[in-house]
């Protein structure tokens, strides 16, 4: 007669297997999320470069700009588009000048309800904003 074979309470499935397959799919799964996550570092990469090229790009056009409209506003061209378009412009009169005695920045400030910001500037100062505790007031 055969020997009886022994039943475990577990089932056919040996203590270790359950385990080693759960590590093996923690392995597996850890080991598509740092594939992922690279791919996702790269397409990050990649996007940051485009950027930084269209930035670039941009400074450049900027700049040939900035080089177009200064020789465009130069004397010189502006006197000769004044010949070429028969524009008859000449030096304004002295009663077509006004001049302003108070800085530009003070009367915006002014315009917008914040002299604070300017009331106590100077020449070629920057403005400061000077806060007051609520207790103060």
């Amino acid at each position: 007669m055969p020997p009886a074979h022994r039943t475990r309470p577990g089932g056919f499935a040996h203590p270790l297997l359950l385990p080693t397959l759960a590590l093996i799919g923690l392995a597996g799964t850890a080991g598509l999320g740092d594939v992922w996550l690279r791919q996702e570092i790269s397409l990050t990469a990649n996007r940051t470069r485009s950027a930084e090229q269209r930035l670039a790009q941009t400074k450049r056009d900027l700049a040939e700009l900035n080089t177009q409209i200064t020789a465009g506003e130069s004397i010189d061209a502006l006197n000769r588009r004044n010949t070429e378009w028969q524009l008859g412009l000449g030096p304004p009169r002295e009663a077509q000048v006004v001049r302003v005695a108070v800085p530009a920045e003070e009367r915006l400030a002014a315009r917008r309800g914040a002299p604070e910001f300017y009331a106590s500037l100077g020449r070629g100062a920057t403005p400061t904003r000077r806060f007051q505790p609520a207790a103060a007031r």
